[in-house]
């Protein structure tokens, strides 16, 4: 089953790129199995930080990680 979700929140007072940039992939396999990519990319100078990024991908309460 795929939904949607938000996948970032900011406000800037210009337009620009995304800062950081999400890119999730889902691929099913026999039976209930999934497989989940999840990329991540910066898009800002070297200079520049991100502090305490959190990403979560939502999945169901009984979904074995590994």
């Amino acid at each position: 089953m795929y939904g949607e979700f938000e996948h970032i929140s900011y406000r800037l007072s210009s337009p620009v790129e995304p800062l950081i940039w999400v890119e999730a992939a889902m691929e099913g396999h026999t039976g209930s199995r999934m497989e989940c990519t999840v990329k991540v990319k910066a898009h800002f100078k070297r200079r520049s930080s991100a502090n305490n990024v959190e990403i979560y991908v939502p999945v169901p309460d009984d979904t074995e990680v590994r």
